[in-house]
């Protein structure tokens, strides 16, 4: 394991004299320096999804998880209960999320074959004014082992396991 990967570690009660309680022998793959662009995106314009992704087992498969929240129908990860400002997980969050696959091979996105950043690009029809697009990265290793990124947002924080994307337009003048 990387000890310069945060992903390789977990935080566990000790175990003193014995194996960590949440000893694996075969280790996730690391997802790291996730970014989108272009990083503010315009109405119709496709947008490039990249990830730095590596296992020592090899990697698998890597993914793009995205989903759509049209204007006016924005769902929220957490319910808050109003009467005692308490939060639980919205069931209606874990729906609608598309998958699609991730490429390291220099098309798709990639600019570079082989150099362990995978990428994928939302369509240009997704990305519509006033849209926001979460997303996540999911990677497989070679052995079975996977993970879903539990990453900072790259424009607003909506929960801790997306990053978000608004797609904007220009002003709109008036005319007379």
């Amino acid at each position: 394991m990387d000890n310069d990967v945060g992903g390789d570690w977990r935080s566990a009660l000790p175990t003193p004299g014995a194996q960590n309680s949440d000893f694996s022998g075969n280790a996730a793959p690391a997802i790291r320096q996730v970014a989108n662009g272009p990083t503010s995106p315009t109405s119709g314009q496709p947008v490039t999804i990249t990830a730095k992704v590596t296992d020592p087992d090899g990697v698998g498969s890597v993914n793009l998880l995205y989903q759509v929240n049209a204007p006016g129908n924005y769902v929220s990860a957490v319910i808050v209960n109003t009467s005692n400002f308490t939060t639980a997980h919205n069931p209606a969050y874990d729906l609608n999320w598309v998958t699609i696959p991730m490429y390291d091979d220099g098309t798709h996105g990639d600019t570079i074959a082989g150099d362990g950043v995978f990428a994928a690009q939302i369509a240009p029809p997704v990305n519509q004014n006033r849209t926001l697009i979460r997303y996540k990265v999911s990677a497989t290793d070679a052995l079975g082992a996977s993970i879903t990124a539990r990453t900072p947002t790259i424009l607003r924080l909506i929960s801790r396991t997306t990053f978000t994307m608004a797609c904007r337009i220009g002003r709109a003048r008036s005319s007379g």
